[in-house]
């Protein structure tokens, strides 16, 4: 699993597109989601 491998933005591509592609609205579902972009966005500084 991508979460393991501490891959958090592959895992959170993969959240994010199993969510809108299967409409997915478990509150669950949602959190992690979030909490994947959270992590992401600490771990994969964007560049401006």
């Amino acid at each position: 699993m991508a979460v393991q491998r501490a891959e958090f933005h592959t895992a959170f591509e993969i959240m994010q597109g199993l969510t809108q592609k299967y409409k997915i609205a478990g509150k669950q579902f949602e959190e992690f989601t979030k909490k994947l972009k959270d992590i992401d966005d600490i771990a994969t500084p964007h560049q401006p």
